[in-house]
């Protein structure tokens, strides 16, 4: 998953979060109708 996906995230600035977290993430996004903050609160509250 790492190799398919690394390509549409950024190399330069901030380290980002591992691809596999992030498309975690959005699929937990869809049937909870969550945006970006709320399920980043959510993540660190319960990871």
């Amino acid at each position: 998953m790492e190799e398919e996906f690394s390509s549409l995230y950024s190399k330069t600035g901030t380290p980002s979060k591992p691809v596999r977290l992030m498309a975690g993430l959005l699929i937990l996004k869809q049937p909870y109708d969550l945006g970006d903050e709320t399920i980043m609160e959510e993540y660190k509250m319960n990871p």
